[in-house]
């Protein structure tokens, strides 16, 4: 029998081979969960479905008491649908990072990856997420979180993620969906637009055409919904269930005008959209280089979307306002 060889080549995010097989690049350098550096934050994992291998790892500042519940933050990773995990360092750093200065519980998802799970199956796994928060059988969630000042936020694939979930209305008896917070959400288009037509960007758009193609169902094309929310036959705006919505974009990335273009919706669907650009940084810069000048910026922006929703400001002292 001749060994598998590559019918798929994504380098330098994956491989796929001629028997199905998928290799992940690079090897990933997970973290168990535990506490933080500092001792600051206490995270764990809890397993929601052995079959599918769907699990959260939660991070749960420490110093609470049960009489104050602070705001829920589902956190979806980036990884263009394919690669990474809540596990991921930098992603289990970030996590730890957020959960402190923002003081909230975090719930980092791990959904299926595609190729072996194509869209919808992280929509769905991350939906199934938020209808187990709403049954409260965590005692870290029941004693602390407040159900009704939940946020869903993502970066790169995991924004794309928050738009596709904020389609689907639910009316939970405890859960409410106060805020979306899509960082460089991973959109995309059959007619490039803005700097995706810049001849330097050719090699990363082909990159990105490639992830696409491993992504979605089986004949759709990049005007699909799930990778054009602007699309014809795409969810309307205005069934977004989100009461607020941040869409963060950097300056440097060659999908800026999709995210443009994403906040322009939101307006025009009269929803409470705000975009905030980062000056001089490219896509997902806050993991990548965390210790940026930049980066503690992006913090203190997330950090005040949230606490200064409604359902949340009469609870806490609102920090001010950081530039933007």
């Amino acid at each position: 029998m001749e060994p598998p060889f590559i019918s798929f080549d994504a380098s330098p995010y994956l491989r796929v081979y001629s028997d199905g097989s998928v290799e992940r690049l690079p090897p990933p350098d997970d973290m168990p969960p535990g506490n933080s550096p500092d001792g600051e934050v206490a995270s764990k994992d809890v397993i929601l479905d052995d079959n599918t291998g769907v699990y959260v790892r939660i991070y749960l500042p420490r110093g609470l008491d049960k009489t104050h519940k602070i705001p829920l933050v589902v956190y979806l990773h980036g990884g263009g649908f394919c690669i990474q995990s809540p596990a991921t360092a930098r992603y289990h750093d970030y996590l730890n990072l957020l959960a402190k200065q923002a003081n909230v519980i975090c719930v980092s998802v791990n959904f299926r990856n595609a190729p072996e799970h194509r869209l919808p199956a992280a929509y769905d796994d991350c939906f199934s997420v938020l209808e187990w928060l709403e049954t409260g059988l965590d005692p870290w969630i029941e004693s602390h979180a407040d159900l009704a000042a939940c946020f869903v936020a993502g970066d790169s694939g995991g924004g794309n993620i928050v738009h596709h979930v904020g389609t689907r209305h639910k009316e939970w008896k405890r859960l409410r969906l106060v805020g979306g917070i899509l960082v460089h959400p991973f959109f995309g288009g059959q007619e490039m637009i803005g700097c995706e037509r810049s001849s330097e960007n050719e090699g990363l758009v082909k990159r990105c055409d490639d992830i696409w193609k491993l992504v979605l169902p089986d004949g759709a094309n990049k005007d699909h919904p799930f990778c054009n929310p602007l699309a014809h036959g795409s969810a309307t705006f205005s069934n977004l269930v989100y009461s607020r919505i941040a869409v963060f974009v950097a300056e440097k990335e060659i999908f800026k005008e999709r995210h443009v273009c994403y906040y322009e919706a939101l307006k025009k669907a009269g929803k409470d959209a705000e975009l905030i650009e980062t000056k001089g940084e490219n896509h997902d810069f806050h993991l990548y280089t965390p210790h940026s000048e930049n980066a503690p910026l992006m913090m203190k922006q997330i950090c005040y979307f949230i606490h200064s929703s409604s359902s949340v400001i009469k609870k806490v002292q609102l920090p001010s306002r950081p530039g933007i």
